[in-house]
């Protein structure tokens, strides 16, 4: 099965549930739908998941209103073998974290997309979710981004603070030793790749040399990641998954889809999804923009930090992000592959990405030197800790 335009087939018995949900009605009769593939990130490359957009009208006690849903299906690779060998673990954790209570009352600011139903299918499962709009447009200003890392703050805060650290075995653990496991062999060989021109591009100058240090005292950095204050946090938050929307009560919302690296994790590594990969991925704000950005968004965070009465030391809020994303977004980042990808797999990665592996690379060389450069900042208190 691949997951392509065409979609799901679906029925009117199948709609009629999540559209009655998202209507609000009990009698709802579904009279017309339509879908079409919205997104779903290196997902969609690697078949494992995809997003769509399903919309249409219903009658109702006489009118006809609109309606839209989005429709996430996530594949269980354990059921054949078409997964292109994706690992079992975890691809169903952001079922798991619907299902868990976690995201029905996230702190004031953020909110989760309402969850209509969730189906259980051969080899799938189907996430009905709330279709959400952003109210600000596909360009944020850093501000807007600041507020977000406020939000997230929050949330990371509250578990330092008024609840439980969750245990459940499905959350996402470990995030960077699994990384470093997989990029072991490349960072072996990085001698002869070296010159090659895609590594020239990618570590620049004396880059190279700098991201082959961190590669070698990644053991240390980890475990001084290890001694940071754990927290629960949603573990992907750039840019792509978060919108911006005005609640209930009319107070500006953060809204974070996909759930699916919801897990525990240091303070402060929260952070290099919402900075780094927002510029890496080409989300609305360019490398010259990393001071601010980063500087902003720290700042707010530990302000959401403070608003749900967290007192420890902001110092380890900023350890705690720039050491996740200079080991991350370094020598961790899986992207490192593109030094050797085949053409025919550059392609499918750049219709996925949106722009040329240049670009990207170009993004990666900038973010790797910001990130480096902070790391190199802290060093002394990371070494205390």
């Amino acid at each position: 099965m691949e997951f392509d335009a065409q979609g799901p087939a679906l029925d009117r018995a199948a709609l009629t549930r999540p559209a009655r949900c998202a209507l609000g009605s009990a009698t709802a009769e579904v009279a017309v739908w339509s879908h079409d593939l919205l997104y779903g990130g290196m997902g969609v490359a690697d078949g494992s998941s995809a997003v769509y957009r399903v919309a249409g009208a219903a009658r109702d006690r006489g009118e006809t209103k609109p309606w839209s849903l989005v429709l996430k299906i996530l594949r269980d690779p354990t059921h054949d073998s078409a997964s292109g060998g994706a690992a079992a673990d975890g691809w169903d954790r952001e079922v798991h974290a619907y299902r868990s209570g976690l995201l029905d009352d996230l702190p004031a600011g953020l909110a989760a997309p309402r969850c209509y139903a969730i189906e259980e299918r051969p080899g799938t499962v189907w996430l009905w979710l709330e279709d959400i709009a952003d109210e600000v447009g596909s360009r944020w200003p850093i501000a807007r981004f600041a507020l977000a890392a406020r939000h997230l703050g929050r949330l990371n805060g509250m578990y330092l603070t008024e609840r439980q650290l969750p245990d459940d075995p499905w959350l996402m653990r470990g995030l960077l030793p699994a990384r470093a496991a997989g990029v072991k062999r490349f960072w072996e060989r990085f001698a002869d790749l070296r010159g090659e021109p895609m590594a020239r591009r990618i570590w620049p100058g004396d880059l190279a040399d700098r991201a082959l240090r961190l590669w070698g005292e990644r053991d240390r950095v980890m475990a001084a990641l290890d001694g940071l204050p754990q927290t629960f946090g949603h573990g992907d938050a750039d840019r792509r998954n978060l919108f911006a929307r005005r609640g209930p009560t009319g107070v500006d919302e953060t809204v974070a889809i996909d759930w699916a690296y919801a897990g525990v994790a240091p303070l402060g590594a929260e952070l290099p999804s919402l900075i780094t990969s927002s510029v890496l991925w080409s989300q609305g704000v360019e490398p010259d923009d990393l001071g601010e950005l980063a500087d902003q968004c720290l700042a707010e965070y530990i302000a959401g930090l403070d608003d749900v009465a967290w007192r420890g030391d902001p110092r380890l809020a900023e350890v705690g992000f720039v050491a996740s994303a200079a080991l991350r977004h370094g020598p961790l980042l899986g992207a490192v592959e593109l030094v050797e990808m085949t053409p025919a797999h550059k392609a499918a990665v750049e219709r996925t990405m949106g722009s040329s592996m240049e670009e990207f690379a170009d993004r990666w060389a900038a973010v790797q030197r910001f990130t480096f450069d902070r790391l190199d900042a802290v060093r002394g208190f990371l070494k205390a800790g």
